[in-house]
């Protein structure tokens, strides 16, 4: 989502009960713009209650896709932002490395942890990535996953073995 998207978006957040030409005119843009962002990916109200699905509700693919995660659900800043501490990780060891070798789910958790402090103590942009210490937070996260899902993790956690 670009900048003026989410500060459009954040507008019809504040204030549900605008018109787009409303929305346009005090966010400063076309009103084509507004009426663009909301049939790709709806209005606030729309998502909050669930939008009218009543077309859909026969088609087979539609009743398949509803069974499915909704990615679409996901902010596409953030994962934007975990892509690109993913890339800086690939620079520096390999796309995928963590597929080759076995990882220690307390040195992620350790470095999580460390970007999550980061992040408390009020550190909004990274020294060596110049992201925010959250996006190295989630991709943290993303690895953990990706490597139990894939056997590849050394679950190295101390705790209650049960």
């Amino acid at each position: 989502m670009s900048k003026t998207e989410e500060r459009v978006w954040a507008y019809m957040v504040a204030h549900r009960k605008a018109t787009p030409a409303e929305v346009a005119e005090a966010c400063d843009v076309d009103p084509a713009f507004v009426r663009n962002l909301i049939a790709r990916i709806g209005t606030p109200e729309e998502i909050w209650r669930g939008a009218d699905d009543a077309p859909l509700k026969k088609n087979p693919k539609s009743v398949a896709a509803r069974k499915k995660p909704k990615l679409s659900s996901a902010p596409v800043c953030a994962i934007r932002e975990m892509g690109e501490a993913m890339e800086e990780g690939a620079a520096k060891y390999g796309r995928f490395d963590y597929r080759n070798y076995p990882i220690s789910a307390a040195e992620y958790y350790d470095a999580a942890q460390r970007h999550l402090m980061d992040w408390m103590d009020g550190l909004d942009a990274d020294p060596d990535s110049g992201l925010s210490p959250l996006a190295h937070v989630m991709a943290c996260m993303a690895i953990l996953i990706d490597t139990k899902r894939y056997g590849n993790l050394v679950d190295d956690r101390k705790g209650d073995p049960k």
